[in-house]
């Protein structure tokens, strides 16, 4: 995985230091798929100065992952929230931070906005693939970078092709599998999957940029998308009903149609339903609610996308425990 001059590391792991050997293996993990990690034990050595070692750190990284847990809320979250700070900056678009979290301690502070992935021991698989996925979309650097006639900045290497929207709110990402999709960066949830258009790489840059991104993003604003859930906890027994709304220029829109991904997965489980927002009695219109019973135990992140009939779309990701 390559990287840029200005980043000596990919990644600097913030965490308690008696969240060790968990993050120990986070690290492994992510040197095995060729990600450049700076972690404390292998970076800090006798004789330096440990603060000066860990500011070093965080200036020559572009991804923080930070490790949420009681043992980090506990002691250390006041220092470790800080070294948030220049990686949540929104004028700088090359640096990101990821929470992770590591236990069911609730989460502190400005943190509890950010969306953030599960490492409880269930969720660790399905934890690190949104992980390695995340880092990938951020520092996957190209051999070169060229621009279409929009504007879109277009990257490709002999793996992945990224664009992103002239917002920087919309990424598209390909690779020779034919696995493209557009995906929200906010919620990393994937609004459009392109698998049945059998793009190659070369395609990928030069076409679904130029074309499918665009669809799938108007001119008109993004949706501001929002979902309600009743229970927001329950067991495997439990009925689960979610009620999504959408926003545009500060107007619910009135009509639209929703599909739904129960697993966070980036596949959606639904096709596109049509709904109203409000519809008459006895119009046989549907309303925009769906309901869901989970089968497996655990904290599922439910994503929806919605769409208006001029084309404007919009996600948003809401997390459910199941007991």
């Amino acid at each position: 995985m390559s990287q840029t001059p200005d980043f000596q590391y990919d990644v600097f792991l913030s965490h308690s230091s008696k969240d060790k050997d968990v993050v120990r293996d986070i690290a492994e993990r992510l040197r095995t798929d060729g990600v450049h990690v700076w972690f404390d034990e292998e970076a800090i050595r006798p004789g330096d100065c440990i603060p000066a070692k860990i500011e070093e750190g965080l200036e020559h990284s572009r991804i923080l992952v930070l490790c949420m847990s009681a043992n980090a809320f506990a002691s250390d979250w006041a220092q470790l929230e800080s070294y948030t700070f220049r990686f949540r900056d929104p004028m700088n678009k090359e640096r990101r931070v990821i929470p992770l979290r590591l236990d069911e301690a609730d989460i502190k502070g400005s943190l509890a906005y950010f969306y953030y992935i599960s490492w409880l021991p269930s969720d660790r698989e399905h934890g690190y693939a949104k992980l390695i996925e995340a880092c990938r979309m951020l520092i996957t650097e190209p051999p070169s970078v060229d621009h279409d006639n929009s504007g879109k900045a277009i990257e490709e290497e002999d793996h992945l092709v990224c664009a992103f929207s002239p917002d920087g709110k919309r990424v598209l990402t390909g690779g020779g599998d034919n696995a493209e999709r557009i995906s929200d960066r906010a919620s990393q949830c994937c609004l459009h999957n392109l698998e049945n258009k059998k793009l190659g790489v070369s395609d990928v840059a030069m076409s679904a940029v130029a074309s499918t991104l665009d669809t799938v993003m108007p001119g008109a604003h993004p949706l501001l998308t929002r979902i309600h859930v009743t229970p927001e906890t329950g067991t495997i027994n439990t009925i689960f009903s979610f009620f999504p709304t959408a926003m545009e220029d500060d107007s619910r829109i009135p009509s639209g149609e929703m599909r739904w991904d129960w697993n966070g997965d980036g596949v959606f489980d639904t096709p596109f339903i049509d709904f109203v927002a409000d519809p008459a009695p006895g119009s046989g219109d549907s309303p925009p609610t769906l309901t869901h019973q989970f089968t497996t135990p655990g904290v599922h992140h439910v994503c929806v996308q919605v769409r208006s009939h001029d084309g404007s779309v919009g996600s948003a990701t809401v997390e459910v425990s199941v007991q």
